[in-house]
């Protein structure tokens, strides 16, 4: 089986909503015994996802697909999460820990690749996904 993440459960970005998120995926994990979770954007699903597997103990892979806003930055217009240095920190150690990650486009592929330049076999580029 396999759970695909994207719904938002939550708009807040807090330590309260990602644990509450994390128990949420966490118990569905053990419900449906999957054999691989797959979350869409780093933040907050893949964060969230990492952390409920953890809780868990579970070895079941999980892999993220990234669609932009989770990576990539652009200062002078404020836009993508990890302009937030909690919000970087918390990206990297998803893209770290996923199984395999999903991009969408060059740009993204890019900027991942030089995220995680030790593990850039499990990258892949798969346009519009």
């Amino acid at each position: 089986m396999h759970i695909t993440l994207s719904y938002r459960l939550y708009t807040s970005h807090s330590i309260y909503t990602e644990l509450a998120y994390a128990g949420y995926i966490a118990e569905l994990a053990r419900r449906l015994h999957p054999n691989i979770l797959h979350a869409h954007f780093a933040y907050p699903e893949g964060w969230a996802s990492y952390v409920a597997l953890r809780s868990l103990g579970s070895e079941i892979p999980f892999l993220v697909t990234l669609h932009g806003y989770d990576i990539l930055i652009e200062p002078r217009i404020g836009y993508g999460i990890r302009l937030k240095r909690h919000h970087d920190s918390i990206a990297r150690k998803v893209l770290n820990e996923a199984a395999a990650i999903i991009v969408a486009s060059r740009a993204v592929y890019e900027e991942t690749k030089r995220l995680i330049s030790d593990h850039v076999e499990k990258l892949h580029l798969i346009p519009m996904a």
